[in-house]
């Protein structure tokens, strides 16, 4: 948006900004929707990820509690919506991200030939000065072809400018 994009997100929550914002409530409606809008957009950026899992059978109801000690609840795979659009006949450039606490490479390559995605951002979430619990950040693009562009600690804002022209 602040490049000049023209920008729809799609996410769980609206946000009071000037852009488009389509709001789900499951993984089901969020792959619907982005599948239904990947032919308007020349770039999907995939920067959040999806639960893997949800439970089967949803209680509109309270659960009361029985006389068993254990409960169980069975679950069930959500959509994989970056391999499934990855794979949709479209112009649009797709980039996934994959946050790993190991072999940071070695399991970004083997995730981006996975989902088919043209671009992958690899963070490593085991380090304490970057990531989720800092303002800075510094990761590794990759390409289909399994090119690896590295980009040095930095801050989040200055490195999603750098990303946004991959």
């Amino acid at each position: 948006f602040e490049m000049g994009a023209d920008v729809t997100l799609v996410s769980t929550f609206g946000v009071n900004k000037s852009y488009r914002n389509i709001v789900t409530e499951s993984a089901q409606e969020m792959e619907k929707v982005v599948k239904s809008e990947l032919q308007n957009q020349d770039c999907v950026i995939m920067a959040a990820a999806v639960a893997d899992y949800r439970i089967k059978e949803y209680s509109e109801n309270k659960i009361k509690k029985g006389s068993e000690e254990n409960l169980t609840l069975e679950l069930t795979k959500n959509p994989d919506i970056l391999k499934e659009i990855s794979a949709m006949d479209s112009n649009a450039k797709i980039v996934g991200f994959c946050a790993e606490s190991e072999n940071l490479l070695e399991n970004a390559k083997i995730k981006i030939q996975k989902k088919g995605c043209d671009y992958l951002v690899a963070n490593d979430i085991s380090r304490k000065d970057i990531g989720f619990s800092s303002d800075m950040n510094e990761v590794y693009i990759l390409d289909k072809n399994l090119k690896i562009s590295h980009i040095e600690r930095d801050t989040k804002i200055n490195i999603a400018k750098k990303i946004a022209p991959a």
